[in-house]
């Protein structure tokens, strides 16, 4: 009788002992769930802050940059003017620099810099490769004068607007170059020459030739 209640006793506990066990098993699966229900969730939010101030930024900054350099490299193959050779060589080395920061930047926030111009740029770069001699001169920097007044509008909303604190550094740190580049430019369509850039962009820029960069 006393092993029959002791075999009893134990089929008992045991029995308890797996409902322990398998209890707590499942609240920690779905306490597991939830949480990574949480996590997506706050990665959504993330990207979203991202999507509406970073990610019109970067694409804005990025358009903007490519059309600087293309256009600056038909400059290279197209004006004999001495002075805006030099100064669209300046606007190859520096937009090319400050592309590839952006893109590295926008790689690591999962985004996806444009590949190439917007219609409203690819139609000022077609009308620009269509002109020759002092027209296309005087088109070229009627072109990049109103370039660099966007961005410096784009860089100065991107230091203070996008919540990453990255892309905040970013255009906090190139938006004076931009602004020296708008004087320049500014200087030449007035006949005063370009001037000398100050900042810190130009000296850090690496050298880039007529033919570098994307084609469109």
């Amino acid at each position: 009788m006393m092993n029959k209640v002791s075999l009893g006793v134990a089929a008992l506990l045991g029995t308890l002992s797996v409902a322990v066990f398998v209890e707590p098993a499942s609240a920690q699966n779905t306490r597991m769930q939830q949480g990574t229900s949480r996590m997506a969730s706050s990665g959504s939010r993330m990207q979203g802050n991202l999507t509406m101030a970073g990610k019109r930024f970067i694409n804005k900054a990025a358009i903007g940059g490519m059309f600087e350099v293309r256009s600056s490299q038909l400059a290279l193959k197209k004006s004999r003017r001495q002075d805006i050779r030099q100064f669209a060589q300046m606007m190859v080395n520096a937009h090319t620099q400050v592309n590839g920061q952006l893109k590295q930047i926008a790689r690591t926030k999962g985004v996806t810099v444009p590949a190439n111009l917007d219609r409203s740029h690819q139609r000022m770069y077609n009308q620009l490769a269509r002109l020759n001699g002092a027209a296309f001169d005087n088109a070229y920097l009627k072109a990049q004068h109103m370039a660099h007044v966007a961005a410096v509008d784009v860089f100065s909303n991107g230091s203070v607007a996008p919540r990453d604190s990255d892309l905040k550094s970013f255009a906090g740190k190139v938006l004076p170059d931009i602004r020296e580049h708008l004087t320049m430019v500014q200087n030449l369509r007035d006949g005063n020459g370009m001037g000398r850039m100050t900042g810190a962009g130009s000296s850090a820029a690496p050298t880039a030739t007529a033919d570098s960069g994307p084609t469109p």
